[in-house]
C-alpha cells in the first residue's frame, strides 16, 4: 500500500490533551460502574455486600498519570511515530476501552519500550503487547529466558516494513483498520508479518475482508467472485487458513464450470487446481454425477479452444473420467435415473456424449465390474425398445451388450464366482454356460494372475 500522505485525523482520533483523555477515562469509568450496578442489583441476594461497595466508590479529581503508569515510565521528549498517525483516518475502534488504548499509543503516553523498524522508532507498552501477542510475550516474559530483548528499553526488529508494523501496532491496541485501499499483494504481506508476530485477530481481520471483497460471503457466482476466488484460495493455502479454504472449496466445487473456464483460475498454482479437482471428484455420487459429467464436457469444449485452457486441460479430463467410474460403479441404478436417461433421449440427447461414455466403459471392463454393467445396459436397451430411441442410440446400446457379454463368455470362470454373478438372470446364466469356450472345473475358484516385478516385466517384455 503506498504510503498515505499526513493528513488531519479523524473526530475520533485527534491527539487529546490530558484534559480530554482524563474526561474520556471518566466516560469509561461511568460505563463500567453502571454497568456493573445494574448487574449485581439485578443479583441482590447474591451479591448485597459488593452492591454497596460500588455505590460507596468515588471518581473526583484522578491523576490519569496514576491510572495508567506502566512499571517502569520514562522520562523523555520522545515523541510518537508520525507513521502511525497517517493510518489513523482508516482506523476505527471497537469500545470507550479500545479508544483509551489508541490514544496511548497516538500520544506516546507513558511508554515503556522503544521498538525500532528501519528509521522510525515506534512507543509502546510491554504489558499490552504481552497481552495481545504470543511473540512478544515470549520475548518479555522475565521467566522465559533466552531473549536478549526481555530486559531491553530498545528493541530493533527486522523483516517487517513500517507501514506494516504500524497497521500490527494499531490492531494490537484495538483498533479496527480499513482495509479497502491495499492491493491483494499488499494484504498478503500484512497476513505474513501479522502471522511472524503471532497477532491472529490481524489474520482473522484480513480472512474476513478476503470473503467479504473477494469471495462476497460465497453467494451466486458473479464476476468479482469469479476473479477474486482465486485469491481466497491463494491466501487459504499460503497460510492454512482452513475456515476459509474449506469455504472457497465448497464453492468452487458447486460452480466449478463457471471457475474453472476463467483465465484466472488457470493461471493458478498446479497444487490449487488439483485441490479443487479433489474436492469435486471426492463428492460424486449417483445423485450429481450426471450434472457434473454434462457440466464437464461443456467445459472440455471451452479450454480446448483456448490457448490460456492448457493448465487446467488435464484436470479437466481427469474429471471426465472420474464421472465415468462413477457411472460405472452405479450404472443399474442410474439405468432408472431420469436425469441420466435425459442424455440418451429427447432434446438433453448426447449421442456422443454417450458414445464416449461406453467406449470407456469397454475398456475398463473386468471380472468384478462385467455382469453389474450387463444389467444396466440391459435396462437401457428394454427402455429404448419400449419408448422407441433413436437408431444410433439403440445401435450404441447393442454394441455395448455384444461387447460384454462377449468379455463374460470369455472369463466365464472368473465372472461365475463374483457376487453378481447371481445377479444375472437364469435364461442369461444359461446362455452363457451353453456358449461359453471356458472348460474345466467350475467349482474352482482361479487363481489370481501374479504380479510382476518391474524387473520381471521388463525380461517379459
Amino acid at each position: 500500500m503506498a504510503k498515505p500522505n499526513p493528513r488531519p485525523m479523524s473526530d475520533l482520533f485527534h491527539k487529546k490533551t490530558e484534559k480530554e483523555y482524563q474526561q474520556l477515562c471518566d466516560n469509561f469509568y461511568t460505563e463500567l460502574t453502571a454497568s456493573l450496578t445494574e448487574y449485581l442489583e439485578e443479583n441482590m441476594d447474591k451479591t448485597d455486600n459488593v452492591v454497596g461497595t460500588i455505590r460507596s466508590v468515588t471518581y473526583d479529581n484522578v491523576d490519569v498519570k496514576s491510572i495508567i503508569k506502566s512499571q517502569e515510565t520514562w522520562e523523555s521528549n520522545e515523541s510518537q511515530s508520525e507513521i502511525l498517525s497517517n493510518y489513523s483516518d482508516v482506523a476505527n475502534h471497537r469500545s470507550i476501552l479500545a479508544d483509551c488504548l489508541i490514544q496511548l499509543l497516538l500520544n506516546g503516553f507513558h511508554y515503556d519500550l522503544k521498538i525500532r523498524v528501519k528509521s522510525e522508532t515506534f512507543l509502546a507498552h510491554k504489558s499490552v503487547l504481552y497481552c495481545r501477542s504470543s511473540y512478544f510475550q515470549a520475548m518479555l516474559r522475565n521467566d522465559h529466558g533466552g531473549w536478549v530483548e526481555t530486559e531491553s528499553k530498545v528493541i530493533s526488529l527486522e523483516g517487517v516494513s513500517v507501514e506494516n508494523f504500524a497497521i500490527l501496532l494499531l490492531f494490537i491496541y484495538g483498533a479496527l483498520v480499513d482495509l479497502s485501499e491495499f492491493t491483494f499483494d499488499e494484504l498478503i504481506s500484512l497476513a505474513s508479518d501479522a502471522d511472524m508476530y503471532a497477532t491472529m485477530f490481524v489474520m482473522n481481520a484480513v480472512e474476513f475482508y478476503v470473503k467479504k471483497e473477494k469471495c462476497h460471503f460465497f453467494h451466486k457466482p458473479c464476476q468479482g467472485c469469479l476473479d477474486g476466488m482465486k485469491d481466497g484460495l491463494y491466501l487459504s493455502n499460503l497460510f492454512n487458513l482452513s475456515n476459509l479454504r474449506e469455504k472457497c472449496l465448497k464453492w468452487s466445487a458447486k460452480h466449478f464450470k463457471q471457475l474453472w473456464a476463467t483465465k484466472k483460475f488457470c493461471m493458478q498454482r498446479k497444487e490449487i487446481h488439483e485441490e479443487c479437482y479433489n474436492t469435486v471428484a471426492s463428492a460424486l455420487c449417483k445423485g450429481n454425477v450426471t450434472s457434473v459429467m454434462l457440466d464437464t464436457d461443456a467445459l472440455i469444449l471451452k479450454i480446448d479452444t483456448v490457448s490460456w485452457g492448457l493448465p487446467i486441460a488435464s484436470i479437466v479430463h481427469k474429471l471426465m473420467t472420474s464421472c465415468m467410474n462413477n457411472i460405472m460403479i452405479n450404472f443399474v441404478q442410474l439405468a432408472k435415473d431420469k436425469s441420466f436417461l435425459q442424455i440418451f433421449q429427447g432434446i438433453g440427447c448426447r449421442t456422443d456424449l454417450v458414445e464416449s461414455l461406453f467406449e470407456h466403459i469397454m475398456r475398463n471392463l473386468s471380472i468384478e465390474n462385467a455382469c453389474s454393467l450387463h444389467i444396466g445396459g440391459d435396462l437401457l436397451l428394454n427402455k429404448a425398445s419400449r419408448e422407441k430411441w433413436s437408431e444410433n442410440v439403440i445401435g450404441t446400446l447393442k454394441a455395448l451388450d455384444n461387447r460384454i457379454t462377449s468379455y463374460i463368455l470369455n472369463n466365464y470362470h472368473g465372472v461365475l464366482h463374483t457376487e453378481q454373478w447371481q445377479m444375472l438372470s437364469s435364461e442369461y446364466r444359461r446362455y452363457i454356460q451353453q456358449n461359453t469356450l471356458c472348460v474345466g472345473d467350475v467349482k474352482r475358484k482361479p487363481r489370481r494372475k501374479p504380479i510382476l516385478s518391474s524387473s520381471m516385466r521388463e525380461l517379459k517384455h
